[in-house]
């Protein structure tokens, strides 16, 4: 007999969010065992795909009485070339199973998204979309505004929560900046010695300070300036002063895509301002260019590229996973059994 007042625990995941379920689901079950509490397993709902490219989902199990945690990650992974795995049919998988799990009666629904649909799209841009808040208009009208809560890792803009806390979901955005100081401390020690930190963006400075403040480490900003139409150049910006010429730098971003704009930023640092080597450090691989990230490898432009473990990566001797799961399932754990979580989301 459950005795938590929120329901029975319970935690799903659509095809391309199993990697991460999965995980999860491991970091879990070490917590219910220190608990004494009874294990779970991830719960992966059926998807059926009809000729004409519809969908429909199928609960296979009881979900009455559930405190049901969804994961999804809705990039499409790098290097895969199948077409259910792209951005809009994850996001159609993902509000067919929130509108399954309702109508099935689970009793309380949280949303795990480390990635955020569109979060790049968070402002008006002449005649476009601001994407960001289409999906939160989109994913009301599958919640019925039904008070909830969702997490996610890094994200992008905070003005993105605000879209949410609109359709009643309260977004809450999971620091990694400990994760990451944590790991290079045990894993890659030296890293953090004689080095820097690199934003390749002015967008970045929020984030590349809490790195500072952590790590102790100076930290430079490179900035693209358009002279012309066709001729551009990069600046750079310290208020520390600092010298990079022999250093290892760090460079400190949310998202890596094509990582056209880091790249162009350790290049011109190396053949500029005489920077050895460098390594990034990234929350989220939403890689859309592989056989770039190898040229820029065999270039030179980085030795490794940290990102989190929510999604599989190929095989490649410069991707190194970061283990986020553990501190997501904790989180899941104290929401479940309604214990704060305020200190986990402290940098």
């Amino acid at each position: 007999m459950n005795s938590n007042p929120n329901g029975r625990l319970a935690i799903y995941s659509n095809k391309n969010g199993v990697f991460y379920g999965k995980k999860i689901e491991h970091g879990l079950n070490d917590i219910l065992r220190q608990e004494g509490e009874e294990e779970i397993k991830l719960k992966i709902p059926e998807v059926k795909i009809f000729p004409n490219s519809m969908l429909s989902i199928n609960l296979s199990e009881g979900v009455r009485g559930e405190d049901a945690f969804l994961v999804q990650w809705f990039p499409k992974p790098a290097g895969v070339k199948e077409t259910p795995y792209e951005s809009p049919r994850n996001k159609e998988e993902f509000f067919h199973s929130i509108a399954a799990l309702f109508q099935a009666g689970v009793k309380r629904l949280t949303l795990v998204m480390p990635y955020i649909y569109d979060q790049r799209k968070d402002t008006l841009e002449g005649r476009d979309t601001i994407g960001a808040a289409l999906f939160c208009q989109e994913l009301s009208g599958i919640t019925q505004r039904e008070r909830m809560q969702a997490l996610c890792l890094d994200i992008h803009a905070q003005q993105i929560v605000g879209f949410y806390q609109l359709i009643n979901i309260n977004l809450i955005s999971v620091p990694t900046f400990k994760i990451y100081f944590d790991f290079l401390k045990q894993e890659y020690p030296g890293l953090l010695r004689d080095s820097c930190l690199i934003l390749p963006d002015v967008g970045s400075s929020k984030r590349g300070r809490v790195y500072s403040e952590l790590t102790g480490l100076p930290r430079i900003i490179t900035d693209k300036i358009r002279l012309s139409p066709t001729k551009t150049e990069i600046q750079t910006f310290s208020l520390e002063g600092i010298t990079i010429k022999g250093k290892t730098g760090l460079l400190i971003d949310d998202i890596l895509g094509a990582g056209t704009t880091a790249g162009e930023a350790i290049k011109y640092l190396i053949e500029k301002e005489g920077l050895r080597e460098a390594y990034w450090l990234i929350t989220h691989p939403e890689i859309t260019d592989l056989p770039k990230l190898d040229e820029m490898y065999n270039q030179g432009l980085f030795k490794k590229i940290f990102t989190a473990d929510t999604i599989q990566l190929p095989e490649k001797e410069y991707f190194v996973q970061v283990p986020t799961s553990k501190l997501m399932a904790r989180l899941i754990y104290n929401i479940h059994t309604d214990q704060s979580i305020g200190d986990y989301l402290r940098v």
